[in-house]
């Protein structure tokens, strides 16, 4: 367990040559605002006012599980 946190700290310390990349803070939380306008705009095409349910339709489902992942995507991004 030692071994594998000293590994963590030098790989993301930046000592190994290929690092992390990471995009910085405002582009990232203007990926998220982007995405939270993408769900938004999907619970009113559905006419579901204040995000207050789901649409039953399997498309509609698919679409919001999509923009969903990519909006924690940033969020996980903006985090590091």
């Amino acid at each position: 367990m030692k071994m594998n946190l000293e590994n963590a700290v030098r790989d993301y310390s930046g000592t190994v040559p290929i690092g992390l990349y990471v995009n910085k803070l405002d582009k990232n939380v203007n990926g998220m605002n982007q995405k939270y306008y993408e769900i938004k705009e999907l619970f009113n095409s559905a006419g579901i006012k204040n995000f207050e349910t789901i649409y039953s339709e399997e498309f509609w489902k698919r679409k919001f599980a999509k923009l969903f992942s990519d909006f924690n995507k940033y969020l996980d991004s903006a985090k590091i």
